[in-house]
């Protein structure tokens, strides 16, 4: 990794159900979720789920030089909800604010509905300040304690 200090590349934020997102940056996503959720995290699971092929799913990143850089998945639930998950960011690009203007983006999305997260307990706070409240106890996913949040 280079000591680069010069400006940072332009972020563009994208979306996209399974159908619109060409091959490159579908496996750019994929590749970024594995990174982050399973070689990060230690956690051997199967990353890939049939919600990312749902037709109610839409896939939001941002992408910088063609690279994406952060990524998250909204979906709408048989209630009318929709759910955020696999929110991510790659390591480089952490504390820019990426994941904060991806969420805003999904939360505008949602269109005045219900939108609801799965959080690990330790990034509770991240979606308090966007509004989010806990809902429920907390409980063990993935090896992890998280809380249902709502917004």
């Amino acid at each position: 990794m280079s000591g680069h200090t010069g400006p940072v590349a332009r972020t563009a934020y994208r979306y996209g159900s399974i159908d619109q997102i060409d091959a490159r940056m579908l496996y750019q996503l994929l590749r970024l979720r594995i990174q982050v959720f399973v070689v990060e995290r230690q956690m051997p699971r199967m990353e890939l789920d049939d919600i990312d092929v749902n037709d109610k799913t839409v896939h939001l990143w941002a992408e910088r030089s063609g690279e994406v850089v952060a990524g998250l998945r909204l979906h709408e639930q048989d209630d009318g909800a929709f759910r955020v998950s696999r929110l991510c960011t790659a390591l480089e690009a952490r504390g820019q604010g990426l994941a904060t203007k991806l969420m805003q983006h999904a939360i505008t999305m949602a269109k005045r509905r219900e939108v609801v997260v799965d959080a690990p307990i330790r990034t509770r706070g991240f979606f308090e300040r966007l509004g989010f409240r806990q809902e429920g106890e907390k409980f063990v996913k993935d090896g992890m304690p998280h809380v249902e949040l709502r917004l």
